[in-house]
């Protein structure tokens, strides 16, 4: 690595000096390993290969990718509306719908009696969420299309325990296909 300053004065005469390296991975995760120092050309530090890293989970309620086909169905003054969810998570869901129902969804922050739909595995699952909140609404989010996150305000105990089902199999799908070779 090129150090920062002050890191060799920092390590400067300890023996076998080690370094904890944390970085946030591609899934958003905190990562880290410890390296030891192994040379120091005056231009460089050269630390050895860790034998491991350990990945964290720091919150109790993360996002995760949803599946291809995941949807939010919404009826709105009798239009019924689905919207593509992008990210879903136990407290919230980041969804896309199309620009022309921009109007009728911004005018709606509080929405009542929605369905997330999950096709997952050849099964369909739907959670009932009795109340979401706006919390944002993203108008540069994809071509034709804008974006809004909601966050769960009422939802029953048994449609958490199948949405927090629903969430970690999305996860153990996830973290297979990552490790395949």
């Amino acid at each position: 690595i090129d150090p920062p300053p002050g890191l060799r004065e920092a390590i400067k005469g300890k023996p076998e000096s080690t370094l904890e390296f944390e970085f946030p991975g591609n899934d958003r995760l905190k990562h880290s390993f410890e390296a030891r120092l192994s040379l120091d050309d005056g231009h460089s530090l050269h630390f050895l290969i860790p034998d491991h890293m350990k990945r964290y989970q720091l919150r109790g309620n993360f996002r995760i990718k949803a599946p291809h086909g995941a949807e939010l169905l919404v009826t709105l003054e009798e239009n019924q509306i689905s919207m593509t969810i992008d990210n879903i998570s136990m407290s919230g869901v980041f969804c896309y719908f199309c620009n022309t129902q921009k109007e009728i969804i911004e005018a709606h922050r509080a929405i009542e009696n929605l369905q997330l739909v999950f096709t997952f595995r050849s099964h369909c699952i739907m959670v009932p969420v009795e109340q979401a909140l706006m919390r944002r609404l993203e108008s540069e989010a994809r071509l034709n299309q804008f974006g809004v996150a909601y966050h769960f305000v009422s939802i029953k105990k048994e449609a958490q325990q199948l949405l927090r089902h629903q969430i970690y199999e999305m996860q153990r799908e996830c973290l297979q296909n990552r490790l395949k070779f």
